[in-house]
């Protein structure tokens, strides 16, 4: 019985003794949580690595080895960004994911949240938490991918590259947790109703 399994059994136990409602709302807490945490954690390891690298090699190298040597990471953060604001209404104005070493950015976008008040806190708070989401996502597939390649080593080796790529570029800035909370009292129900009934949908019984 693998992981997914064990916790499916898991989350249906918990239904039958508290209610669907009930396991809906803890799973809803436990997936903003995971969120925050993966988010927070990945921007403390870039800074870690920023620490140690340019106090040996220099800050310009430090950068380079974040930004350029792990570039497929940074594509995905910025695009994370990008395709969840557009998701949710803003305009993208701008994506960029090359950034001089000299700049103390790894890339950016630029877009403008549209709508009332409820649609661009929405937006604000999607998008903050993109690169954090898309991270989650692509770590499970990438782990997924290594547990069971059978194409040898060249394939691990490149798999265990993107995943290092990945966690290292699914950080969320400070601002990003402050916007990410902005809007939760808006997406919080959104979240709520997803959750509910996909659970429903696989047969989760409360």
């Amino acid at each position: 019985m693998n992981l997914m399994d064990k916790g499916f059994m898991l989350i249906n136990k918990a239904a039958g003794a508290w209610g669907l409602p009930l396991v809906t709302l803890a799973v809803c807490l436990l997936f903003i949580s995971l969120v925050l945490i993966v988010g927070m954690l990945s921007h403390a390891l870039v800074r870690m690595e920023y620490g140690v690298i340019s106090s040996f090699l220099g800050s310009s190298f430090a950068m380079f080895f974040i930004n350029y040597l792990t570039f497929p990471g940074t594509v995905n953060h910025e695009w994370s960004h990008a395709v969840f604001a557009i998701l949710t209404g803003a305009k993208v104005t701008k994506i960029k994911c090359f950034e001089k070493p000299s700049s103390g950015q790894l890339g950016h976008i630029e877009f403008i949240p549209r709508g009332i008040f409820i649609t661009k806190a929405i937006q604000m708070s999607v998008t903050s938490c993109a690169p954090a989401v898309t991270g989650i996502l692509f770590t499970f597939v990438l782990i997924r991918g290594l547990m069971f390649n059978p194409n040898g080593s060249y394939t691990k080796g490149i798999l265990l590259y993107l995943l290092f790529c990945v966690i290292n570029h699914s950080q969320m800035s400070s601002l990003d947790v402050r916007n990410y909370f902005k809007g939760m009292i808006f997406i919080f129900p959104i979240i709520y109703l997803i959750a509910y009934f996909i659970l429903k949908f696989m047969g989760v019984a409360g």
